[in-house]
C-alpha cells in the first residue's frame, strides 16, 4: 500500500471517530514555502475532527 493510500485510510478512520473523542494538535512553524503548503493542507484535513484547540510550537530544535 502506498504512503498516500495509507494516509487516506488513516484520515478516514479518524473522521469516523468524529464526536467520540476529544483531540488537539500541535504544529511546528514551517521552514519554507513547501512546508507551509503541507501545513495548511494538513490543517484543512484535520478540521473535520473539530479539535478542542491547536498550538504552534516556536523555538523547538531551532539550533
Amino acid at each position: 500500500m502506498s504512503y498516500a493510500k495509507e494516509m487516506d485510510t488513516l484520515n478516514q478512520h479518524l473522521v469516523d471517530l468524529k464526536g467520540d473523542i476529544n483531540v488537539s494538535f500541535e504544529f511546528f512553524p514551517p521552514k519554507n514555502e513547501k512546508m507551509e503548503t503541507i501545513l495548511w493542507e494538513s490543517i484543512h484535513r484535520l478540521k473535520s475532527l473539530e479539535p478542542k484547540f491547536v498550538s504552534v510550537t516556536y523555538g523547538a530544535n531551532s539550533g
